[in-house]
């Protein structure tokens, strides 16, 4: 995998993926209706799976850089 996640932000309405070549990818959160339903507070705790994905504490999906067009 060449794209490995390394933060995530949570600009109004979008979630941002920042991967460690320096790429940026932005979707807007409503495509991921389990995250869209999570408290912007919930949203902030996130966890990174093997640079290729993420989950939530307050969830039980995870999320993987295909869902967002990564390979």
């Amino acid at each position: 995998m060449k794209n490995r996640l390394v933060n995530l932000r949570f600009p109004k309405g979008y979630i941002e993926l920042y991967l460690e070549n320096g790429v940026v990818v932005k979707a807007p959160v409503g495509l991921f209706p389990e995250i869209k339903k999570l408290p912007a507070k919930d949203r902030n705790d996130w966890q990174i799976l093997d640079g290729i994905g993420f989950t939530f504490k307050k969830t039980d999906e995870g999320f993987h850089l295909r869902q967002f067009g990564l390979q």
